[in-house]
């Protein structure tokens, strides 16, 4: 785990890494991985998207998305991770007109 989170901070800012750090440990709670040896980068990107697409809020998932995009190559992986990403977008953009839609 901490090899794996080592690598996703690498180069970013103390804010940045700090969100970063806790969207991670957002991503290992949602895929209930309690042994720390376990890295996530070892789980299929189908089952990880899987329970993404599961999370209720758009800003979680987009949080939590943003780390799978770090930890899996996105060029192997193009057509899924941007479905799921568009759809992360839309949701988020339906959130915010519903918020400000009284």
């Amino acid at each position: 785990m901490e090899k794996e989170l080592k690598s996703i901070l690498v180069n970013l800012g103390e804010s940045t890494a700090k969100s970063y750090k806790g969207s991670y440990m957002r991503l290992r709670k949602l895929l209930d991985l309690k042994d720390k040896r376990k890295p996530i980068k070892k789980i299929s990107l189908d089952y990880i998207l899987e329970v993404i697409e599961a999370v209720e809020n758009p800003s979680t998932r987009h949080s939590v998305f943003v780390i799978v995009k770090k930890l899996f190559d996105y060029e192997s992986n193009k057509e899924k991770l941007d479905k799921v990403d568009k759809q992360i977008r839309e949701d988020k953009r339906e959130l915010q007109i519903k918020k400000t839609d009284i």
